[in-house]
């Protein structure tokens, strides 16, 4: 993308104990993301004040450019390196921020793409280490390519780090020796799954009850989404049918009731069968070297690499 021009490259330089060894910042684009997020509040705010009561579009607006004045903050102060085998960040102007992760703590990095992330050509990575309570540190917008040179110099440091204590702890010697680096071997795909595959997958995962409940929040609010003549002749119309057909007696009863329970049912089935197809859409799972890699989305595009060593069950 013609964009990525403007990302200011990342910092290599050579390894060394205690030795800043890989340093960057945040994609400019990062204010277009940010504009694009907390300038649509302003549009509200701007028709309450003009359209309605001022006062009432006064605390969205403020809401809007404190968030474009934190995005902008974010975006010239932020810095991330590796150095002393830790992923340090650093934020803030006022009240500097920072952050240390260990290297051999990180498990995976992440990385998520909206839609306007992917005309852009940007993502957002997110740093795991597996403790449980979510992404250690997200770093919101970076190229991809910034990404793979930051995922490199992380797990590519800190299999170095392995191999140097492992070193140490055989030979009892105070400086190991540096491995020869080796190329990046070639992507093997594993496995795609089709449209099809996701149709099968929506039938059978624990989706269709999210979906039944979905379809009945709709239903319940459906006088708030569609116009109220609409809502209520649908209503009536439904209403009406029914106790034609029940007056039918028995049979009839139940056969409303079959109908109805086996249209809630195509519903859910609908419902969880789109909502696996724009999660999973395009998903493909391969293997590099020791890591297999998984990328997946229709709308939100993710993909994360785990190294297989760190597999326990399947």
């Amino acid at each position: 993308m013609p964009f990525e021009d403007f990302t200011p490259p990342p910092v290599l330089e050579q390894l060394g104990q205690g030795q800043k060894i890989f340093e960057g910042r945040l994609h400019p684009l990062t204010l277009v993301i940010g504009l694009t997020k907390y300038g649509r509040a302003l549009v509200p705010a701007l028709a309450l004040v003009l359209f309605g009561n001022r006062w009432a579009g006064l605390p969205l607006a403020i809401f809007a450019v404190a968030g474009l004045a934190a995005t902008a903050i974010k975006y010239f102060s932020f810095r991330y390196r590796i150095e002393n085998g830790e992923l340090i960040t650093q934020e803030g102007v006022i009240e500097r921020r920072q952050r240390n992760i260990p290297l051999e703590r990180v498990q995976e990095i992440s990385v998520e793409q909206g839609v306007l992330h992917r005309l852009l050509g940007v993502v957002d990575a997110k740093i795991e280490t597996g403790s449980g309570s979510g992404a250690e540190a997200t770093l919101s917008v970076l190229s991809r390519a910034d990404v793979e040179k930051l995922r490199q110099a992380v797990f590519s440091r800190a299999a170095e780090i392995r191999a140097s204590k492992a070193f140490q702890m055989e030979t009892s010697l105070e400086s190991p020796i540096a491995e020869p680096a080796i190329a990046a071997p070639e992507a093997v795909i594993i496995r795609r799954l089709s449209i099809k595959d996701l149709v099968l997958a929506g039938l059978t995962s624990n989706h269709l009850l999210s979906a039944l409940v979905l379809a009945g929040a709709i239903w319940n609010f459906a006088d708030d989404l569609l116009p109220k003549t609409i809502y209520e002749k649908t209503a009536n119309l439904i209403f009406r049918e029914a106790q034609h057909l029940a007056a039918q007696g028995a049979i009839a009863a139940i056969t409303i009731t079959f109908l109805g329970l086996l249209g809630i049912l195509l519903i859910g089935i609908t419902l969880s069968i789109i909502g696996t197809i724009v999660l999973f859409y395009g998903f493909k799972l391969s293997r590099r070297g020791d890591d297999l890699q998984r990328r997946y989305g229709l709308l939100t595009r993710r993909s994360s690499s785990l190294p297989r060593r760190r597999i326990q069950v399947l």
